[in-house]
C-alpha cells in the first residue's frame, strides 16, 4: 500500500510546496482544504480532496472527524499548514486515534512559539537579542520613551480559539497619544505586547530539527518588503554566524521537533540583528529552500516515518552552507500587486523605465536558472494557471468598477439566479461575520415585514452570544428594529439545509460561503445586488452611529427591491 498523509491547508505557497515535495517522492497525498476554491487544490499530486464541516464551528469535533478520516483512509499521518488549523489540533490531540501522529513542533515548543511574548522572554533566558517589548496590559503610557517609537501592538499569539476564522492584526502606534487610545479601545489588553520597531533587513533561517539539535538550516533575504507582513521577492543567502548560533540556542531551550522558520531584523552596517518572531511550522518562503535544494518537506517525511535524520544529520560545519546561494523566488500576485504599487508614484517615463529594467532582470534571471515563481512547476501546471486566472478576473472586476459595468453585470448575475430558483420562499437565513450588526438588523426588519415567513440571521465567526454594538442598537429604532436583546450565534449546516434562500452583504460573505458551504452557495443572493447601483453593504463594526444609518438605510432600501423576490 502506498505511504499516505494528511495535510490541512489550501494556499499557494507553503502548502503548495509540501503537496508537490511529497508527491514527487511517491506519497500519496490526501488533503483536507479549509477554502474549498483555493487553485492549489487543483495539483496533479493530490490524490483526494476531503470534504469536512468548518472547523472553526466546533474545533474538538473536527479534530474527532479528522481522526476518523485518517483511520477510516489508513493514513498514519497529519499534518496542519496553518497556526489555525494547528491550535486546535494540538489542544484537542487527546481525541485523535493512538494510530494517527500529529505533525507538529513538540509540546514544549508550541507553547514556546505560539506565544509571542513567551518567544520574548526565551531569548533574555537564552541570551538572544530580540526586540524591546513591554506587556499592553498595566502599561503606563508615560513610562516608554519618545525614541522609542514607533512601536507596534502586536497579539501574543496569531491564533485564538475563540475566533478560529479571524486574523489578529499588528497595529503601529506613532506616539503616546496614539498608545493611549489605541489601548483604551482594546478588549483585552492581556492578549497583547508592544514591540519597538528595529531598522533593517528581514532575514528568516528555515531549519529542520531533532530532539533540540538542528539537522538542516537555510537562510533567505526578502527582496521585497510585502505590505501584507510576508514578502514578494526573497533571495537565498549564506547563514549568518551569529543568527544561526541564536537559532541553534532556541531550539535547544524549546526541544524543537520538525521544522520552524525563524524571522530576523539584520542591519549589514552594523552586523546587528534582533530576533522578531518564531513559526513552527511551513512557512510562505519554502518554495525558495526547495529550489535553493533544501527539500525540507522530504527532510521532514524521511525523519518521521523513516528515522533518517539521526544517521544523516548534516554535519554541524555544514549547516547552512550546503545549497545554492543567490537563488531568487516570488510569489506571482503579491509581486504583482508590489510592482503596481511602484509604479504608481513614478511619472510616466520613469513607469516605462522602472517596467523595463525589472522585466530584463527578472528575465535574465529565470533564463540562468536562477529565479522561480513559487506556483509555476511544467510539471504541475495547473495552480499555477488558476492564480493567473484568478488575478485576470480580479483585475477585470476592477476595470468594470472603473467604466461603471460591475453594476450592470451584477444585476444581471442576481436576475439570471432568481429565475433558476424555482423554489417558494418560505424561510430566509441572513449571514454576515460576526451576526451582531447586519444580519440581526436585517433579520429583525423581515420579519416585521413578512410575519408569515422564517427568519434568522448567524455568523461566520463561531463566537455566539455577544450583543449588538451600543451604536446599532441607538440607530436601529429609526428603522423600526430593537436589537437590545440581540445574541450572535455561528452558522451551520443544518441551517444553510434548512432555508430556502440565503442572503449576505459583501464579497468577504459570499467567499466564506464558497469556502465553507460551497454546496448552498447557488441559493444565496447578495443584498447591496438589489440596489441602483448594486454594491456591496459593508461592515459598520466599529464605527459610529453615522456609519450604522448608512448601513442600514441601505439594507432598507434594498428590501423595497426585494419585496417581489421575496413574495414569488
Amino acid at each position: 500500500m502506498a505511504q499516505s498523509i494528511l495535510i490541512i491547508g489550501d494556499d499557494l505557497r507553503s502548502f503548495l510546496s509540501v503537496v508537490r515535495s511529497l508527491g514527487k517522492c511517491g506519497i500519496r497525498i490526501n488533503v483536507v482544504a479549509p477554502h474549498a476554491s483555493s487553485p492549489a487544490l487543483s495539483s496533479r499530486y493530490i490524490y483526494r480532496i476531503h470534504q469536512l464541516p468548518p472547523f472553526y464551528l466546533n474545533p474538538k469535533a473536527w479534530v474527532k472527524d479528522l481522526s476518523d478520516l485518517a483511520v477510516q483512509e489508513n493514513i498514519q499521518l497529519i499534518l496542519p499548514m496553518t497556526d489555525q488549523v494547528m491550535l486546535p489540533c494540538v489542544r484537542y490531540q487527546d481525541v485523535l486515534d493512538p494510530s494517527v501522529t500529529l505533525l507538529y513542533p513538540g509540546e514544549k515548543a508550541f507553547r514556546l512559539f505560539q506565544d509571542k511574548w513567551k518567544t520574548h522572554q526565551l531569548c533574555e533566558d537564552v541570551v538572544v537579542p530580540h526586540c524591546q517589548v513591554w506587556p499592553a496590559q498595566g502599561i503606563i503610557e508615560d513610562s516608554i520613551p519618545d525614541a522609542s517609537y514607533p512601536l507596534y501592538l502586536k497579539p501574543r499569539s496569531s491564533a485564538d480559539m475563540k475566533n478560529l476564522r479571524g486574523k489578529q492584526v499588528v497595529q503601529q502606534i506613532m506616539n503616546a497619544d496614539h498608545l493611549s487610545a489605541t489601548l483604551e479601545a482594546l478588549h483585552k489588553p492581556e492578549d497583547y505586547f508592544l514591540e519597538q520597531e528595529f531598522q533593517g533587513i528581514g532575514v528568516g533561517i528555515s531549519v529542520l530539527a531533532q530532539q533540540g539539535k538542528l539537522v538542516q538550516a537555510f537562510q533567505h533575504q526578502r527582496l521585497s518588503e510585502g505590505t501584507s507582513g510576508g514578502s514578494s521577492v526573497r533571495i537565498s543567502t549564506p547563514c549568518h554566524p551569529g543568527m544561526l548560533g541564536a537559532v541553534e540556542a532556541l531550539t535547544a531551550a524549546s526541544a524543537l521537533e520538525g521544522v520552524a522558520m525563524f524571522e530576523f531584523r539584520f542591519q549589514p552596517e552594523t552586523d546587528q540583528f534582533v530576533l522578531l518572531e518564531v513559526n513552527a511550522r511551513f512557512w510562505g518562503s519554502l518554495p525558495l529552500a526547495i529550489a535553493s535544494g533544501v527539500n525540507f518537506p522530504a527532510l521532514l517525511w524521511a525523519q518521521c516515518v523513516a528515522g533518517a535524520a539521526a544517521e544523516g544529520r548534516t554535519a554541524y560545519e555544514n549547516l547552512g552552507k550546503n545549497y545554492t546561494y543567490g537563488q531568487v523566488a516570488r510569489a506571482f500576485t503579491p509581486s504583482f500587486d508590489d510592482f503596481r504599487r511602484a509604479i504608481e508614484r513614478l511619472g510616466f517615463l520613469s513607469k516605462v523605465l522602472f517596467f523595463m529594467k525589472s522585466i530584463a532582470l527578472s528575465g535574465a534571471r529565470m533564463v540562468a536558472g536562477r529565479e522561480s515563481v513559487d506556483t509555476f512547476d511544467w510539471r504541475d501546471a495547473r495552480p499555477f494557471f488558476g492564480e493567473i486566472t484568478a488575478l485576470v478576473k480580479r483585475i477585470g472586476w476592477k476595470v468594470l468598477q472603473v467604466v461603471q459595468l460591475e453594476s450592470f453585470l451584477r444585476v444581471r448575475q442576481r436576475l439570471n439566479k432568481a429565475r433558476t430558483h424555482q423554489k417558494s420562499i418560505n424561510s430566509v437565513l441572513i449571514l454576515c461575520d460576526g451576526n451582531i450588526c447586519r444580519s440581526p438588523f436585517l433579520e429583525s426588519y423581515l420579519k416585521n415585514k413578512y410575519p408569515h415567513m422564517t427568519v434568522k440571521s448567524a455568523g461566520f465567526m463561531p463566537m455566539s452570544g455577544r450583543s449588538s454594538p451600543v451604536a446599532a442598537q441607538q440607530v436601529a429604532p429609526l428603522y423600526g428594529v430593537d436589537l437590545s436583546s440581540h445574541q450572535s450565534q455561528a452558522v451551520s449546516t443544518e441551517m444553510m439545509h434548512a432555508c430556502d434562500v440565503i442572503l449576505y452583504f459583501d464579497a468577504k460573505n459570499a467567499q466564506a460561503l464558497k469556502d465553507y458551504f460551497p454546496d448552498y452557495f447557488v441559493k444565496s443572493f447578495c443584498v447591496g445586488d438589489f440596489l441602483t447601483p448594486a454594491q456591496d453593504i459593508p461592515d459598520p463594526y466599529g464605527g459610529n452611529a453615522e456609519q450604522f444609518q448608512d448601513c442600514y438605510g441601505n439594507i432598507q432600501q434594498a428590501v423595497k427591491i426585494m419585496d417581489e423576490f421575496l413574495n414569488s
